[in-house]
């Protein structure tokens, strides 16, 4: 879970099998408190409702110390840290190459060569550090919704493959636009 909306959806799918009469989802926790009556309702059917919604209910797996949870969140921390830094040091020369034109002249860097060493750099960053925001979005569309990962998946994802077409097919659009001057009547 990311964000209100998901904290709601979880809510809700949780509120609405019989016997539980009301679910409260922390996110900064991640943490779900149901109160259910005990005949009605079985974990195995808490699990479907979250599965239903999109997510995974994850317990405490049997002989686990109790701070099994804070390990899971430092290794998630880890894996995190690291694309973090993949993604600096492949946008430190994406920058540059994209903007260092305005500082610095390459002449021997032609347009199109610089906008496929762009497409080579920008590609990881895109979907090693951020691929996470695209598996998000499928699972969400996939239950006919959408959350803040939709929203990132699709901005990043179309500015992307609108970047490709025109790096790799540069005369599919026009390169400049006509402008004109009108003079207007005194």
């Amino acid at each position: 879970m990311h964000c209100a909306s998901c904290v709601s959806r979880v809510e809700k799918a949780l509120r609405s099998l019989e016997g539980v009469q009301d679910a409260r989802v922390n996110l900064p926790l991640e943490e779900a408190t149901v109160v259910y009556i005990p005949g009605l309702v079985q974990l195995s059917s808490l699990k479907q409702a979250i599965e239903a919604a999109g997510y995974e209910l994850v317990t405490q797996p049997e002989g686990e110390s109790a701070d099994w949870q804070e390990k899971q969140q430092q290794a998630t921390v880890q894996r995190l840290r690291g694309k973090l830094w993949a993604s600096v040091i492949l946008t430190v020369p994406i920058l540059l190459l994209s903007m260092g034109e305005m500082f610095i002249s390459w002449p021997w860097l032609s347009q199109p060569l610089r906008w496929k060493i762009l497409f080579v750099l920008t590609t990881p960053v895109l979907f090693y550090a951020g691929g996470h925001f695209f598996i998000a979005a499928w699972k969400i569309l996939k239950h006919r919704s959408a959350d803040m990962n939709t929203l990132i998946a699709m901005g990043t994802g179309s500015a992307y493959l609108y970047s490709s077409v025109i790096t790799f097919f540069p005369f599919s659009f026009p390169a400049k636009c006509s402008t004109s001057t009108l003079k207007l009547p005194q």
